[in-house]
């Protein structure tokens, strides 16, 4: 007489289903965000190049490297330029014996050359 198959086996094939859904679940939804990633980025292109058209676009290039020299050691955070050739650079200082922090000691102003391409 032939066995009729044992419920281990059942079991078996019901609980590769639940992981073939799950996985098919996050193939589907990263299928999905992909599509949408690229349609974002289509958009996001076209949304480029119309505001190119109206204001312009310049593409940024590095034109040379300059070192700036401080009276402390220090960390540049930002800079800005306040006219002219002109830029105010901001530090971070950390003194060892020093108490206070001056204005002097964070803030320095510099004048640039186009020419040179340095900082004075």
């Amino acid at each position: 007489m032939p066995e009729e198959p044992t419920a281990p086996e059942e079991t078996s094939a019901s609980t590769s289903a639940p992981d073939q859904l799950e996985g098919g679940a996050y193939e589907i939804i990263r299928n999905r965000l992909s599509i949408q990633g690229a349609e974002l980025r289509k958009r996001l292109g076209k949304l480029n190049e119309e505001r190119q058209q109206v204001f312009g676009a310049v593409e940024p290039s590095l034109i040379a490297t300059d070192r700036i020299s401080t009276e402390h050691n220090c960390t540049p955070r930002d800079l800005i330029a306040i006219g002219g050739n002109r830029f105010l650079f901001g530090f971070n200082v950390q003194f060892g014996l020093k108490s206070t922090t001056e204005l002097a000691d964070v803030f320095s102003a510099y004048q640039y050359d186009p020419e040179s391409h340095a900082f004075s």
